[in-house]
């Protein structure tokens, strides 16, 4: 996309479906808007007959508002793994990362996803070679509403940077839907300054597992700036934060400002 402007204005629900043999990727600012019916938005990357798991997808100032549609990044086959359903259109594997862009997903600055309603999805994967985030959200905003957030990610790199879901200055945000992270690999999840995870009435998870580092980081090991530490707020669902961390590691690590 390059400076793109894309607006459902009329008819009914509608798929929008960005699909390329490898990487997606985002020029100058952007904006998909639906104001009439729901527009599901799917970014599919490494969507190749047989996947070379060599597809990442790294959007910048993009603003996606779907009026009740979902919004799904990931990668590869459309088989129905990841509790996906096979043959729907949308890719059920992961976005990965490559050498020229280490994580599978990089919202990275002034990107905005709203689908009052719309379940929202990424799966991504980091580049083997080099510390990398599966998924990794900088300047990120997503609210969701009823919707579910669902996001995973895998670190693929030995470095100790490589985190499977990283967050600096960002907001996840539902009324009622459900708010599941889970980061696996070299270091499960860090959330870093800023972060802010809320949910009125639904339920939030987070799961970090790691054989190597840290399962969970709550900010740097510095810590965050007075009065910038992450939060998780859920108004009345259930809030689970489960880590497992390698051996001499902690499971859940605190480093508030």
């Amino acid at each position: 996309l390059d400076n793109a402007t894309i607006t459902k204005s009329g008819g009914i629900d509608a798929t929008l479906t960005f699909k390329a043999a490898q990487n997606i990727s985002t020029i100058g600012t952007n904006s998909i808007t639906s104001t009439s019916g729901k527009l599901h938005t799917v970014f599919w990357s490494d969507a190749e007959t047989v996947p070379n798991n060599d597809g990442y997808i790294n959007l910048t100032n993009t603003t996606i508002t779907t009026n009740g549609g979902d919004v799904v990044m990931a990668g590869g086959l459309d088989n129905g793994a990841n509790g996906g359903i096979a043959g729907d259109g949308r890719p059920d594997n992961y976005a990965f990362g490559a050498s020229s862009m280490v994580h599978g997903i990089y919202l990275n600055g002034n990107v905005s996803i709203a689908t009052n309603g719309g379940k929202v999805t990424l799966f991504g994967n980091g580049n083997i070679t080099a510390s990398n985030g599966g998924v990794n959200l900088s300047n990120v905003s997503i609210s969701s509403n009823s919707g579910d957030i669902n996001i995973s990610g895998i670190a693929a790199g030995a470095n100790g940077s490589s985190v499977g879901i990283g967050t600096y200055n960002t907001t996840l945000t539902t009324t009622s839907g459900n708010i599941t992270l889970a980061g696996s690999n070299t270091r499960g999840i860090r959330l870093s300054e800023n972060t802010q995870i809320t949910s009125g009435s639904g339920n939030i998870s987070l799961s970090g597992t790691t054989t190597n580092h840290n399962g969970i980081d709550f900010c740097n090991y510095s810590g965050c700036a007075a009065g910038a530490n992450a939060t998780i707020i859920s108004g009345s669902g259930a809030i689970s934060i489960t880590g497992t961390g390698g051996a001499g590691f902690s499971d859940i690590r605190m480093n508030t400002g």
